[in-house]
């Protein structure tokens, strides 16, 4: 992603399972709740800060790398 390539998601096989890993990247939904707090509508925001009062996931912009789902299943036979 730092040379402008979009992240893609890999397989990989190994004995009796395949391993999936996808990445999960920031778009414009996300944005609505996890841009810089000045960018989120104040009835949002303020319904964060009553639920998720010590929350920390704000600042981001779109396509960021935010982790990976890592999805494990066993191979047909």
């Amino acid at each position: 992603m730092q040379n402008g390539d979009a992240a893609k998601p890999k397989l990989m096989e190994a004995d009796d399972k395949i391993t999936g890993y996808y990445p999960i990247v920031t778009n414009t939904m996300c944005m609505n709740c996890h841009a810089d707090k000045s960018k989120i509508d104040s009835k949002t925001l303020a319904i964060i800060n009553e639920l998720y009062p010590s929350d920390a996931a704000t600042g981001y912009t779109e396509n960021q790398l935010r982790g990976l789902w890592v999805i494990e299943m066993e191979k047909k036979k």
